[in-house]
């Protein structure tokens, strides 16, 4: 069997998994799909001193030019997830002529909020002082996040407290990027919200809403119509804040995609479904979106 008939049956997998929704094995087989295509890696790099601080970084290689940086913080509701289930994620990046960041997050219960926000910014940090030893422009980046990810990407960009304590600012990041993305859900707090996120004065702090002021970083905000987790309200009041202090943002909205296929998009064998990933570098490059809301 050659290289390109089982690259055919891997996509083919893939998209069946990935389109029934078995989301453990759909990230398996998109990362083979993915790791086919022998991206530059580099793994395990510590940007802080805790076991979970650390990132992969994905890039071109030798490049001549300092290329834009997206780092990719995951979903997992605060409680789950890796670095490791998502090169899928920087193989799209590096695919669109980016450098992508992967960072792991210390998560509930080991810690509450705001630690996971505070790793993020740690590691924000650490790109800031060493992308460009990797062909990344440290002016030219952007953090990325999909559900509680895009939660905590929402916060870096518009709660400037997380930046200055790592002697940043919001200058740090020239854009945000949130797929599906909760940043207003207050009062519909679960269970494993008020734990996380408790006691109850501070959950104010954990709603990213709460301090759109119109000086943030520019944001696109995407969502799939399917999706049952995050509400759709959560995009539409953040978006109309910042319209409200005449900052900038962009709402793209999927017809066919729920929440987990939005950043199943970005994989090789589902990019057909919807321009997710054409979507975003548009954005990082100053072009008009593929889609048309």
């Amino acid at each position: 069997m050659n290289n390109s008939t089982k690259r055919r049956i891997i996509t083919l997998l893939a998209s069946l998994v990935l389109l029934v929704g078995c989301q453990s094995l759909g990230l398996t087989v998109a990362n083979m799909l993915a790791r086919m295509q022998k991206p530059v890696v580099v793994y395990d790099i510590d940007y802080g001193s805790e076991e979970r601080q650390q990132l992969d970084l994905y890039h071109a290689g030798n490049s001549t030019t300092a290329r834009p940086v997206v780092v990719f913080l995951y979903g997992g509701a605060w409680m789950q997830g890796s670095k490791d289930q998502y090169l899928f994620v920087g193989e799209a990046l590096v695919s669109k002529g980016l450098v992508g960041v992967i960072p792991n997050y210390r998560l509930f219960p080991d810690v509450k909020f705001p630690t996971f926000v505070e790793d993020s910014a740690l590691a924000l940090k650490w790109v800031y002082n060493n992308i460009q030893r990797f062909g990344g422009d440290p002016n030219d980046v952007y953090i990325m996040g999909h559900s509680a990810g895009a939660h905590i990407a929402a916060l870096l960009a518009l709660d400037e407290r997380y930046l200055r304590s790592m002697g940043g600012n919001k200058r740090w990041l020239k854009g945000m990027i949130g797929l599906a993305g909760p940043y207003d859900w207050l009062p519909y707090f679960s269970a494993s919200d008020k734990q996380i996120f408790g006691p109850p004065s501070q959950y104010p702090a954990s709603q990213p809403i709460n301090f759109v002021d119109g000086d943030e970083p520019r944001l696109l905000l995407m969502y799939g119509n399917k999706d049952k987790t995050v509400k759709i309200r959560n995009i539409d009041n953040l978006a109309a804040a910042i319209r409200s202090k005449q900052g900038k943002v962009k709402t793209i909205f999927y017809p066919r995609l729920g929440h987990i296929g939005i950043v199943g998009a970005l994989s090789i064998p589902l990019r057909s479904r919807a321009p997710v990933l054409e979507d975003v570098a548009a954005f990082i490059y100053g072009k008009p979106a593929a889609s048309v809301n």
